[in-house]
């Protein structure tokens, strides 16, 4: 069988790889790591696609699922310059005003996603690309709202086709309560974003359906150190957020949400991470 290769040459900037990745499909490195300095601060790589049925694969696509594998891994969003392999060398554009370096810490993880997701990306309505689509939808925007209305969404997709459940509460339960993501992630996912709990537990957010007071709930939660607990009642915390910015309320709530972004896109990636890797 006649199997074709496309090799491709990337860059991203402002985004600096602990270790260098070296396989058949994916390697990439930061030649200057660990400098910071803002012509210095980047990976570059190669990519070599294999199609057993020679059918070419949309560059735009490769670019996409690129992305989304440096994205998940990272939570952040750096833009990829990408072009098909030629014996020149690749030239380093910096257009960027304002710097800052980001630091991948788990480069292999990249390297999985991406060998997990391109398939995926090719399958038409996979809910996998629906959620994913989304996450990236969130780390690009640059407007706080906008980002995190795409995060919740995200949630929604996620814990409506993982858990197979209705309702924020419910779905949320079913997915921490079967270990997605795992006990260790969301040690890390409190310990990142425990002063962010903290903010919301010290807030008033009630329901006005069922009056009760997830601010409570959470902050209970975090004194008894309860891992799921904390979780649970932060995400229905945060839906009382969500929902008082659905029905139009933004300004009283925007210091929330921007700061809500973060734990939710934390706990998104890892989700999509813990279903993708097990594919």
């Amino acid at each position: 069988m006649d199997i074709e290769h496309t090799r491709y040459r990337f860059v991203i900037h402002h985004l600096n790889s602990s270790n260098s990745i070296d396989s058949e499909e994916i390697c990439f490195s930061s030649p200057h790591f660990p400098s910071t300095k803002k012509d210095e601060d980047f990976i570059e790589g190669e990519l070599v696609i294999k199609n057993p049925d020679c059918q070419a694969i949309p560059e735009e696509k490769v670019k996409i699922c690129l992305e989304a594998s440096f994205s998940l891994s990272s939570q952040i969003y750096c833009p990829v310059e990408l072009k098909k392999f030629y014996p020149i060398s690749l030239s380093i554009n910096l257009n960027a005003t304002g710097h800052c370096t980001y630091l991948l810490t788990n480069p292999n993880e990249v390297r999985l996603i991406w060998e997990k997701y391109l398939p995926l990306i090719l399958q038409k309505n996979h809910e996998f690309h629906h959620a994913i689509n989304w996450f990236m939808r969130s780390l690009k925007s640059n407007d706080s709202i906008d980002k995190f209305i795409y995060a919740w969404i995200t949630l929604n997709c996620l814990y409506g086709y993982l858990s197979n459940t209705k309702g924020h509460h419910n779905g949320i339960r079913s997915l921490i309560y079967n270990n997605i993501p795992t006990m260790p992630v969301k040690e890390d996912i409190v310990r990142k974003h425990r002063t962010i709990f903290e903010f919301l537990a010290s807030l008033d957010l009630v329901d006005k359906r069922n009056l009760t007071n997830w601010s409570t709930k959470l902050k209970d939660s975090l004194v008894n150190n309860n891992i799921n607990e904390i979780i649970e009642n932060g995400v229905s915390a945060i839906a009382i957020v969500r929902h008082t910015i659905f029905h139009g309320n933004v300004i009283d709530r925007n210091t929330e949400a921007e700061r809500c972004i973060w734990p939710l896109n934390h706990l998104n990636a890892e989700i999509l991470k813990n279903r993708l890797l097990k594919q």
